[in-house]
């Protein structure tokens, strides 16, 4: 009976070591956490800044704790992450040249370093005050893809990615025909 009790608690454990280290993955718009935006198209090579802004179900709270790209092609660096809080009715960054961006697209709220965030602002509310982040990438002069975003938060104790299409495309002889834009 002592073997049975010892297995019983090691499946506890082990569960609850799955259940809050491992991810549970979802499409955006399909979990807790949204980050609600389709991406952009570039024109020239060079350093931007990509704002987007996390919104969460019937405002629930959720802690993001990493973003990645996912899907790329062709030259395409992730810089670092920034994170700032907007107040009601200002508008996000949307995409804009340099990381950091210039000091006159850094209006209504002050940028930080991204160590985590919390949101729990209702994806319902489009003009009140809302987290944003800022995600840094560096497109090469052969251009490239992003195809989406990795965002990886907490909710309670359970560990979720949330897995956006988030399509930015700088059109080059890296990817040419591998993007509708680029003649694909």
């Amino acid at each position: 009976m002592k073997w049975l009790a010892v297995a019983v608690v090691a499946g506890v454990v082990g569960w609850a070591v799955w259940w809050t280290v491992v991810p549970a993955d979802h499409a955006d718009g399909q979990g807790i956490l949204s980050i609600g935006s389709d991406g952009f198209a570039l024109i020239d090579p060079g350093v931007y800044s990509l704002g987007i802004q996390p919104c969460t179900v019937e405002g629930a709270r959720t802690v993001v704790h990493e973003v990645g790209l996912e899907e790329t092609s062709g030259d395409v660096t992730l810089l670092g992450v920034m994170e700032r809080r907007l107040p009601t009715g200002s508008s996000g960054v949307g995409a804009v040249a340099g990381f950091p961006p210039a000091e006159s697209e850094l209006t209504d709220a002050e940028w930080t370093d991204f160590e985590r965030m919390v949101v729990h602002h209702d994806c319902s509310d489009v003009l009140g005050s809302r987290p944003e982040l800022l995600v840094g990438v560096e497109f090469g002069p052969d251009g490239g893809i992003i195809g989406g975003l990795t965002v990886r938060y907490r909710s309670g104790l359970r560990l979720r990615e949330d897995h956006a299409v988030f399509e930015v495309v700088l059109c080059g002889p890296a990817v040419t025909g591998l993007h509708r834009l680029c003649g694909g």
